[in-house]
């Protein structure tokens, strides 16, 4: 089905090993796109998986069958993404990335839990798939021409990885909680969309950015910033609170939206990367209270696997964060 690339790799590297579809060479993009590829035409559900991989830099087979069909065991998904694999139109990589709490009998007789790693099929957009999109047409791929790169020939660390599929997870829980709302989510942008470079309002200043890690754009058209902390870095979160205070401040999402954004700061439970013992859910909600986040909505893991949806404000009162953010 696949080959691995030959890529050499560090010893006990936490960076992840791609693999390459067995038929990756035979047809072109051009090929594949008039016809000539016998034994394998595209089919609309191509195009919309090439997009999301192309969007969100990384993707499971599960993501991809809840965005595209509501559906986490789609079929049909899973026969395409072989098929784009094979064509050499994705890559793909087995790793792990998220855990799940599996019952255990101690010696004592008693039942408790032991966390359980789950392994995945994670896939990304070669290069040949973006040249597939490029030829036809496809915008996103037209407006980063020449400033792209493959993830699969680019380190891909797991780190990176684990930070970008546990952020699919929270916005797809979002989309699907609002959809059930009947609120559906306008838009998904990310974290290359999201990117915005806006003037601090002061003549002769030099040019701020705002970076978070995706963007959903409500039906109303107001905007959710998206903030996924695995590491709990204190630094980190200090500078993401100090450019969204200038972001608002200075009126940089005039420049791009009609209403005043909110940011979710989504934080995951675990070990996460670095320093989570003072960036824990609680260490980071003492950090916003004191440093008077700007529309800030803090929430953890329980909140959105549990679909209660209960947020913290940085000012620490709890509520509902769609009356907050649907009623703003």
């Amino acid at each position: 089905m696949s080959t691995r690339m030959n890529r050499p790799l560090p010893p006990k590297s936490a960076m992840v090993r791609w693999e390459a579809g067995k038929e990756a060479a035979k047809f072109s993009p051009e090929e594949i796109l008039s016809g000539e590829s016998t034994g394998f035409l595209l089919v609309d559900d191509d195009f919309n998986i090439l997009e999301v991989a192309l969007r969100y830099n990384y993707v499971t087979a599960r993501q991809i069958s809840l965005l595209l069909t509501n559906d986490s065991a789609s079929r049909d998904v899973q026969r395409r993404l072989t098929i784009l694999l094979d064509h050499g139109l994705l890559s793909r990589a087995w790793s792990t990335y998220r855990t799940t709490p599996m019952p255990v009998t101690l010696r004592n007789g008693e039942i408790g839990t032991r966390v359980k790693n789950i392994k995945e099929y994670i896939f990304t957009i070669s290069q040949k798939g973006f040249d597939l999109l490029l030829t036809a047409d496809q915008p996103l791929a037209a407006e980063w021409q020449g400033n792209w790169q493959p993830k699969d020939l680019t380190p891909s660390r797991k780190n990176s990885l684990a930070h970008e599929l546990g952020r699919n997870d929270v916005c797809l829980a979002m989309m699907r909680a609002l959809n059930a709302l009947g609120r559906p989510v306008a838009d998904w942008r990310g974290p290359r969309e999201a990117f915005h470079r806006f003037s601090p309002g002061i003549p002769g200043a030099v040019a701020q950015l705002s970076e978070p890690d995706s963007i959903l754009l409500l039906d109303n058209g107001r905007p959710l910033f998206i903030e996924y902390e695995r590491s709990g870095r204190i630094g980190r979160f200090h500078k993401k609170m100090i450019d969204t205070r200038n972001y608002m401040v200075s009126g940089g999402w005039k420049q791009r939206f009609g209403l005043q954004p909110w940011v979710v700061y989504a934080i995951p439970e675990g070990t996460g990367t670095q320093e989570r013992a003072s960036g824990s859910y609680g260490g980071l909600l003492q950090q916003a209270v004191m440093g008077n986040a700007m529309r800030y909505l803090l929430l953890d893991q329980a909140s959105w696997e549990s679909g209660t949806w209960d947020a913290v404000k940085a000012d620490g009162t709890i509520g509902s964060l769609w009356k907050v953010v649907l009623g703003d």
